[in-house]
């Protein structure tokens, strides 16, 4: 994108509302990593309880409990990766820029309207980053809603194979 072709005003607006834009992105962000360090704590516990739950029934010898038990674990243990793979840093592109950026732009004389555009053209692909890593955690955490929704299910099957299969 050529954003030098914009007037001086126009260019400094289409900065502006670039830089807006990205310190929201950076605020969505941060609340997406809350609530996948949440989720990871909750899953983390559910698992735990599961797997010592399926322990207890294997000690009573109570196989098919202990088998349903272990399933869901199973399971929650593995929305417990996903939503803890969510939370890896990553880099993320924010407003502003280091001082020192600007040398080769003095050293070279270019206006303060060419650096803009260079300013627009940087925001621009930050932006389209961020929303790329943000895709990505994103799909991860729901994913491992997927895994905690067939916690159930694999509880059923592993129960019932417990009572018919291991009787």
């Amino acid at each position: 994108m050529e954003f030098e072709k914009a007037s001086e005003d126009l260019l400094a607006e289409i900065v502006r509302q670039a830089e807006a834009r990205l310190a929201v992105q950076t605020q969505f962000a941060l609340a997406a990593d809350q609530r996948a360090l949440s989720l990871t704590n909750l899953y983390g516990s559910m698992t735990v309880a599961l797997i010592a739950g399926a322990i207890a029934a294997i000690a009573e010898g109570l196989r098919p409990i202990a088998m349903a038990a272990a399933g869901a674990g199973l399971m929650t243990f593995i929305a417990t990766v996903l939503v803890a793979l969510a939370t890896r840093p990553s880099a993320f592109a924010t407003v502003g820029n280091d001082p020192a950026n600007w040398l080769e732009d003095i050293a070279s004389g270019r206006s303060l309207h060419e650096a803009r555009g260079d300013t627009a053209r940087i925001y621009e692909n930050a932006l389209k980053k961020n929303r790329a890593r943000m895709k990505g955690q994103t799909r991860l955490i729901n994913s491992a809603l997927i895994m905690l929704l067939l916690a159930g299910p694999a509880a059923a099957v592993a129960g019932l194979t417990g009572y018919f299969v291991f009787p």
